[in-house]
């Protein structure tokens, strides 16, 4: 059998894809330094996984999604849509938000880039 060589298009879109999924897992294992906090113990995977185990225990909502877009340069920018539950006088209500995280592959340098993403990058010491 033979296979025909990719197109370019093909080709692209293949090395975007590798390179979607290497900038999300360089932000999971990343253990980062927060501007007030100081050097994080647990890699941010591992923080987000542990939010989103307390949110499904306490019968919270349940969406935890990654992405990664090609941003300005060698940058990528990777984001985490996750929901959380609002209390309000008629019940539950759900409220997406994001986090996000830029990744330069060439330096391998990971940094987060809003409240939420800073927030899921240190988990004090214990």
């Amino acid at each position: 059998m033979i296979v025909p060589p990719l197109s370019e298009a093909a080709r692209k879109a293949a090395l975007q894809a590798k390179s979607r999924e290497q900038a999300i897992a360089l932000v999971k294992s990343a253990k980062l330094y927060v501007k007030g906090e100081g050097q994080a113990t647990d890699t941010v995977g591992y923080i987000v996984e542990s939010a989103a185990d307390f949110h499904r225990r306490a019968g919270g909502f349940n969406r935890w999604d990654w992405s990664a877009e090609l941003g300005k340069g060698n940058e990528w920018i990777v984001t985490l849509t996750f929901d959380e539950a609002r209390s309000t006088s008629t019940g539950k209500q759900r409220v997406t938000k994001t986090a996000q995280w830029a990744v330069d592959f060439k330096t391998r340098r990971v940094r987060y880039l809003d409240p939420n993403a800073k927030g899921f990058s240190y988990l004090p010491p214990y």
